[in-house]
């Protein structure tokens, strides 16, 4: 009997130790299309091409897109 109330007693601390948080999220801009992902190709002419995937933050869609010349690269993370 003594375990068991000694027992409870650890359980109610830990139960009261616990707290839930809730981690506050930025407001979605729902109109970026983040970079999710940037490939990259070199021709032999040293040209550089690829594709690179975008996903909306507020609905999820996600596209493919080309690009063309290294000044055009987009970088992971950026809006577009």
């Amino acid at each position: 009997m003594k375990i068991n109330k000694i027992l409870l007693g650890l359980f109610a601390i830990f139960l009261t130790s616990c707290t839930l948080s809730k981690e506050e999220e930025a407001p979605k801009d729902c109109k970026c299309n983040r970079v999710v992902e940037v490939s990259s190709f070199n021709l032999a002419d040293r040209t550089t091409f690829g594709t690179y995937i975008t996903i909306n933050e507020c609905t999820g869609v996600q596209r493919q897109y080309q690009w063309r010349y290294e000044h055009n690269k987009p970088k992971k993370g950026d809006c577009k």
